[in-house]
């Protein structure tokens, strides 16, 4: 019986196993995407996380566009860069902060939570989208929140005093804590050179928590160091006149008014209007005409002052209405309005 030829035999199989591993080499990829659907996005991720050169200046540019449109106040656009710049490049942190502060300036303040949050996930020692993410959660009201932030920037800065400043802040704004609102703005003295705002911030929390002659010491050291801060008058003639000395709560807004007089520069701006509600306190200046003031922060300043103006003159009613409109006109990121509610808040509880 004749051997089989196993030469041939062999060269058959060894053919038919190259055809398989070159169909294999040159259908492979297509293979992959029938059995692995998710390896195209992943791949994709990786190549993102690792921009090419040339992705990275586009990004760059995109960066760049979106600040000057920023600067110029169109914010829609800004945003559209900042977005773009993070299509070229996921890891650009800072396109996250702006494109944040952005959402915040539209008003859309969960958007720019999350942006804020993906720019401290990648880059946990960022001490300005810690900032910024305080003052989101400020304007939610979840104060907790903020008072986190501000504490991780603390532990990254034990000496920033603009985090113990805005820590004192959120103490008083929503646990009424003024002992530890106290605390914080005496550390932020401590860390700090003196200003007339660290000094009001103390003379505030003492005045609230009924401690009137530190008070009085913290708004006359504010004036020591800046007199034509018409606001630490204004401060001085609330708390003087809880201590009942009218003739000298009096004098502070004549001296406030005179300071004011004496410095032009300040007849063009804002302080005008503060001017005119000192004025008003003063009983020279009709408080019907300090209604058509349409800036809503110096509103809220007119309602909280004239509250306290009522309240003084033993007119509860129109005091608690004054302190509710300025309560109404949500600027919850100045500190009249958080006076405000503390006041009526004593107001309605003393019914």
């Amino acid at each position: 019986m004749k051997k089989p030829d196993i030469i041939p035999l062999i060269t058959k199989i060894l053919i038919s196993l190259g055809s398989i591993l070159l169909f294999i080499f040159l259908r492979g990829p297509a293979l992959a995407k029938i059995t692995t659907p998710g390896l195209d996005n992943k791949l994709l991720k990786q190549k993102n996380a690792h921009p090419s050169p040339s992705r990275l200046d586009q990004a760059r540019e995109h960066f760049k566009k979106g600040v000057q449109y920023s600067q110029a106040q169109r914010v829609d656009l800004a945003i559209q860069e900042y977005r773009k710049t993070l299509e070229f490049d996921p890891n650009f942190v800072m396109a996250h902060v702006n494109l944040g502060m952005s959402y915040l300036q539209q008003q859309e303040v969960e958007a720019a939570i999350q942006e804020l949050k993906k720019a401290i996930q990648k880059d946990p020692k960022l001490k300005l989208a810690r900032f910024d993410l305080w003052w989101a959660y400020r304007q939610q009201g979840k104060y907790d929140e903020g008072i986190a932030e501000l504490k991780a920037v603390i532990a990254l800065d034990p000496n920033n005093v603009n985090a113990y400043l805005n820590l004192g802040d959120s103490y008083l704004a929503d646990k009424k804590m003024l002992p530890e609102a106290i605390q914080a703005y005496l550390e932020a003295l401590a860390r700090g050179r003196q200003t007339a705002l660290i000094h009001q911030k103390i003379g505030k929390a003492y005045e609230l928590s009924g401690q009137v002659d530190k008070a009085i010491e913290q708004f006359q050291r504010a004036i020591s160091v800046d007199k034509n801060n018409l606001y630490t008058y204004l401060f001085l003639y609330v708390c003087l006149e809880k201590s009942k000395k009218k003739l000298e709560a009096a004098e502070a807004l004549r001296n406030g008014l005179s300071a004011f007089r004496k410095e032009p520069r300040l007849a063009d701006s804002s302080y005008q209007d503060i001017a005119h509600i000192m004025e008003c306190l003063l009983g020279t200046y009709p408080e019907k005409d300090l209604m058509s003031i349409k800036n809503p922060i110096i509103t809220c300043q007119l309602h909280y002052y004239l509250g306290m103006y009522y309240l003084f003159q033993n007119k509860r009613k129109e005091a608690a209405q004054h302190l509710q409109q300025a309560i109404d006109t949500k600027i919850n990121t100045i500190s009249e309005y958080e006076y405000a509610k503390i006041e009526l808040e004593r107001i309605k509880g003393q019914k």
